[in-house]
């Protein structure tokens, strides 16, 4: 207990508070040490001349001397370190003086810090590790190192879709989606996992870093894409088609992709009669799976007339025409290829002059801009 009248900690606090703040089994027999060397001067049975004293302090120096000459990158300057050491020294020389029966808060202050770099200096010597591993079986690093882990097993696995998703079911635990399990399977984080979409149609993925009940907003992965996703628990995945064909895998992809280099089909149309002239061909407008992107059209008519895009953004849709500077209409039974650049929260639609005939040839692909 601290002494009220004086400021001063009796020897019990000494022992007590020093232990609390070391654990160490080093740490205590350094305490012990100070502490019995006090008390060994109130035995009448045990005699300490001065002479022994002077040794077991000049011994004592020189220890401390030799070990802190070894630390490396320690957070004080040398000399707030060779001042801490002093004032270990200087506490333990009043315990062997016969000092008082009493020791300040500064002296705990001091031999705490002359602890601190001991044990800096048995770190640096034995190579113990600073931080201890965290709940992912990760071993934290200090700055400026490098660690490379190499895994008895790794994740890589071909597999397809067992049950169509066409839409997002708001809910990582619909049974739409395909659970590849890597914590499970490995009984670790997956540190890089690539994905694959070996299929013609975009698969959309939701992933966990954490644990089954914490799982992202879906991703879309776009066809021959590859992506990659860091310290990932499990991947759960969803297509609109039944056997669509991915790879999951933890060996690295060399072609790493962010983009799509085959075109994602909308819309195919074949000889399909014209609406009447005006309205819209399709009773759906087009929504862009990742936009911004281009669309590519291919049309063939059987009359001639004018083709045109209804472009709808907030409510508002606005109407243009194709085949501007060359027409603008489409002469009968030609073949016209066009594309069009498109914004997200664009819908498109598409419209015809005339009526009383064919549309012989509507194909509408989605590509990404990047590669148009």
């Amino acid at each position: 207990m601290v002494n009220d009248e004086d400021n001063r900690w009796s020897d019990d606090d000494i022992s007590n508070d020093v232990e609390k703040m070391f654990g160490n089994k080093r740490r205590r027999n350094i305490t012990n040490q100070i502490i019995n060397q006090k008390s060994s001067t109130e035995n009448s049975n045990i005699i300490v001349t001065k002479e022994q004293s002077k040794l077991e302090e000049l011994k004592l120096d020189n220890s401390l001397d030799n070990m802190l000459q070894t630390i490396d990158n320690r957070d004080r300057p040398q000399n707030q370190t060779i001042d801490n050491r002093k004032k270990a020294v200087s506490t333990i020389n009043k315990v062997q003086d016969k000092q008082p029966q009493s020791i300040t808060r500064s002296d705990i202050e001091d031999i705490k810090h002359l602890l601190e770099d001991i044990v800096t200096v048995i770190q640096a010597t034995y190579g113990f590790k600073k931080y201890p591993y965290d709940e992912k079986s990760r071993q934290a690093m200090e700055e400026g190192t490098a660690m490379v882990y190499k895994y008895r097993n790794y994740y890589d696995v071909i597999n397809t879709i067992k049950r169509a998703g066409p839409i997002d079911p708001q809910d990582f635990d619909s049974p739409v989606y395909n659970a590849e399990r890597i914590f499970e399977i490995l009984e670790r984080y997956s540190d890089i996992l690539y994905l694959i979409n070996d299929g013609i149609e975009p698969l959309f993925c939701v992933i966990s870093h954490e644990g089954r009940t914490n799982f992202s907003k879906e991703s879309i992965i776009l066809p021959g894409e590859v992506k990659q996703f860091y310290n990932v628990y499990e991947l759960r995945l969803r297509s609109p088609t039944v056997g669509h064909p991915y790879r999951v895998t933890e060996y690295m992809i060399v072609d790493v992709s962010e983009t799509s280099f085959i075109p994602f089909e909308l819309v195919s149309l074949h000889d399909v009669d014209l609406p009447s002239a005006g309205d819209n061909w399709l009773e759906e407008d087009i929504i862009p799976i990742h936009p911004p992107t281009t669309i590519r059209i291919q049309v063939a008519v059987s009359k001639t007339g004018i083709f045109s895009a209804a472009i709808t953004n907030d409510r508002n849709t606005q109407v243009v025409n194709f085949n501007a500077t060359s027409g603008p209409e489409l002469i009968e039974d030609g073949v016209y290829v066009f594309e069009l650049l498109v914004n997200r929260g664009d819908t498109i639609n598409f419209r015809f002059s005339e009526d009383n005939g064919k549309i012989k040839v509507l194909r509408i692909q989605e590509i990404d801009a990047s590669t148009a």
